[in-house]
């Protein structure tokens, strides 16, 4: 499990990110409501649970009566704050990424205490990225970076996709068309919001079918619990053909036989792991599908097979526009 108090020292005095919030920013906002958010011993008691359902954090939100609310979150593969700014009912506004807790205060004492609205907070430059979620691209950017952000934080979910996110939000195609998840399949909707319209698009999902939870034991390094995994591998489709065991010495070989790793058991399934993240399988509306080894080749496909009268993506759901 990621050590969230090594990346954000910080907030290591007020117990993590919801105290470390309210000794903040009360002073300026009388009115301030810590919503929700899990403290760092709260996260320490609940290490197992959170190890095994793939949690390595908990945001924060805070609101004020005026109605303005903020979601905070930390960032576990680098050291960054995100913010995402709101008011009244989840309408959401304001998408920033900064690299401090400074920073984050000051987006966050403006924003809640109403001194500051959006053009005036883009005019601050203290951000890595804002992003104005009234304007219809930059929304979609952020569907993108909140789907990434979510299979980085939430790995047990969507975790074997987020290769795929990190690439197609730099896609000048792809940055402008709306991604959902069903399961561990990526689709793309001609709407911003539920109901979706995906017809005529095409989808991708992992090339390899097995549970993000195997990481988390590779990350644990228990032998005991990779040799059950790799037991259980070999009865899963996608790598019986690929596992020989010897003695607790495992060999693996690609579908062509060609030979890839040998080693013990938690060796072996951490080979496994690399080898099949980060590779998908895409296919268009035709049925034509191809099995790719980066996410690279994967987004190179789904571009190419998207009419160009399929976007951008029109805001709304599938019932408030007409096509």
């Amino acid at each position: 499990m990621i050590d969230i108090k090594l990346l954000y020292p910080e907030l290591v005095n007020f117990d993590g990110l919801p105290f470390t919030l309210q000794s903040k920013l009360a002073k300026s906002i009388s009115d301030l409501k810590i919503q929700s958010g899990i403290s760092f011993s709260k996260l320490d008691e609940m290490k197992e649970v959170f190890e095994q359902q793939g949690i390595y954090h908990s945001p924060a939100r805070v609101a004020t009566q005026n109605g303005k609310w903020a979601n905070v979150e930390l960032a576990i593969e680098q050291k960054l704050y995100i913010l995402t700014l709101g008011d009244g009912d989840e309408n959401t506004k304001v998408f920033i990424e900064v690299d401090s807790l400074d920073k984050a205060i000051v987006f966050l004492s403006g924003w809640l205490s109403g001194d500051k609205e959006i053009h005036q907070l883009e005019k601050l430059e203290q951000f890595r990225t804002l992003l104005n979620l009234d304007d219809d691209l930059q929304y979609i950017r952020w569907q993108w970076a909140r789907s990434h952000r979510n299979a980085v934080s939430f790995p047990s979910t969507t975790g074997l996709l987020a290769p795929l996110f990190e690439e197609a939000m730099k896609d000048p195609v792809l940055s402008q068309i709306t991604p959902y998840t069903s399961l561990t399949t990526l689709h793309l909707s001609r709407c911003t919001e539920f109901p979706f319209l995906t017809e005529g698009f095409p989808i991708a999902f992992p090339a390899y079918h097995f549970s993000q939870y195997h990481q988390y034991i590779v990350h644990k390094k228990n032998i005991k619990e990779a040799e059950r995994l790799i037991l259980i591998l070999q009865t899963n489709s996608e790598f019986e053909e690929l596992i020989k065991s010897n003695n607790g010495i495992y060999e693996l070989s690609d579908h062509q036989g060609k030979h890839l790793f040998k080693g013990i058991s938690i060796e072996a399934l951490d080979f496994i792991v690399n080898y099949a993240y980060g590779k998908y399988k895409v296919m268009d509306n035709q049925g034509n599908n191809l099995e790719t080894n980066n996410s690279k080749e994967a987004v190179d496909f789904l571009r190419n097979a998207i009419p160009m009268d399929k976007y951008p993506s029109i805001r709304g759901s599938a019932e408030d526009i007409n096509l």
